[in-house]
């Protein structure tokens, strides 16, 4: 499966709407022309994967604090993403 995308949703780079705001995803998906569930939404904070798992998005927390890059690429593995490592 090819994720061909990546939204960024900080203030300097984002689509101008929170993560806790189902329109930001909504957008993304109607942008990018997927459906939910065949898109990653990965976060470093539980609460902000409710709305896209809730959408039927697959979601992984990523603990930025641990940095493991071996759990985030099994977790990723899983859904079935080829993954080339480059970390």
């Amino acid at each position: 499966m090819a994720y061909p995308a990546f939204v960024c949703t900080g203030r300097k780079y984002g689509v101008g709407s929170a993560k806790s705001s189902e329109i930001i995803f909504s957008k993304t998906l109607s942008d990018i022309t997927l459906k939910a569930d065949e898109c990653v939404f990965i976060d470093n904070n539980h609460k902000n994967l409710t709305i896209p798992e809730s959408m039927g998005m697959n979601t992984i927390y990523f603990d930025d604090i641990k940095r493991d890059m071996t759990a985030l690429e099994n977790s990723l593995i899983e859904l079935g993403i080829k993954m080339q490592k480059s970390f």
